[in-house]
């Protein structure tokens, strides 16, 4: 099975689903096994400063207590742990 990196894909992105010499594709599933989507685009946070940057932004504007902002705050701190 290949190794899978923890990143965030958002759909419906403006970017379409032609292939472009100037991104890296990936391929984007649903869970582990799941449909092929389209139409994304992918953020490596623990890879690209910039992307991490962003998750932290979006992260703030989540409702406290929310389980979204759980979850991605627990990924965020165990990326600041790798990092730090």
């Amino acid at each position: 099975m290949p190794e899978i990196e923890e990143s965030i894909a958002f759909p419906d992105s403006d970017f379409g689903d032609t292939p472009s010499d100037k991104y890296m594709v990936f391929a984007v599933v649903k869970g582990l096994r799941g449909p092929q989507q389209t139409g994304c685009f992918v953020l490596r946070p623990a890879r690209e400063p910039e992307a991490l940057e962003a998750l932290k932004v979006y992260t703030a504007q989540l409702p406290k207590n929310s389980l979204k902002r759980d979850r991605i705050q627990k990924w965020l701190d165990r990326m600041d742990g790798l990092n730090g």
